[in-house]
């Protein structure tokens, strides 16, 4: 009985942990659904980033999140705010190339449209559309479909894509931030699935007691 007390109680404070993960100014990490890459890593939707629309991403999330580890107030809500590292990483995932040099683009057209369908987009001008996002040690990144000039703004199949040392244009508003939150393992969901089912046992041996 206390086994099963003991795992109640642990489970119950997982789920609790993952039920707080949400911040203010979050739009609901807890249901990203960007792209998961190969570290279990879901990146967060660019169109939302996390962020309302005309928050300054660098004032924002410093505000929030350590700079040094990337978590945004502490390890048990998830959400981490992404390194340079980790988005050259994800970028060589996507599109099968490795990062081209900081500051320098790369033509690659299906890699930009495959970024942007797994992340979304951040603006759209008329014939391109944008995905925009700062990291926390100091780098962006932008990606640029191509499209149409007029509606339905049909994709050519042409973009670029590219990460930069931050100026003040990271600043921009426009910008959102580039972070992730974790999947959690098949092992984690595997001790909520006892969990839950511990809950159902114990009610039952009430149920028949009484």
């Amino acid at each position: 009985m206390r086994l099963v007390t003991g795992l109640l109680a642990a489970t119950t404070l997982v789920l609790s942990m993952t039920a707080n993960a949400d911040i203010s100014w979050q739009n609901d990490i807890e249901n990203a659904t960007g792209y998961i890459d190969a570290e279990g890593r879901e990146w967060l939707p660019a169109g939302t980033g996390g962020l309302p629309l005309g928050t300054d991403p660098i004032q924002a999330m410093s505000a929030q999140c350590n700079v040094l580890t990337g978590w945004c107030g502490n390890q048990w809500n998830s959400l981490h705010w992404a390194s340079e590292s980790d988005v050259a990483q994800m970028i060589a995932e996507v599109t099968g190339q490795p990062l081209p040099p900081i500051g320098t683009f790369s033509n690659n057209g299906a890699g930009a449209i495959a970024l942007e369908v797994g992340l979304g987009s951040t603006m759209f001008i008329q014939g391109n559309s944008f995905d925009t996002g700062v990291t926390r040690d100091g780098y962006a990144m932008n990606v640029a479909v191509k499209t149409q000039f007029g509606a339905p703004y049909t994709v050519t199949g042409a973009g670029t894509y590219e990460v930069f040392q931050c100026t003040s244009t990271c600043n921009d508003p426009e910008f959102t931030a580039m972070g992730w939150v974790a999947v959690p393992e098949p092992s984690t969901l595997a001790v909520m699935a006892v969990g839950v089912g511990a809950v159902f046992l114990v009610r039952r041996r009430k149920t028949a007691r009484s």
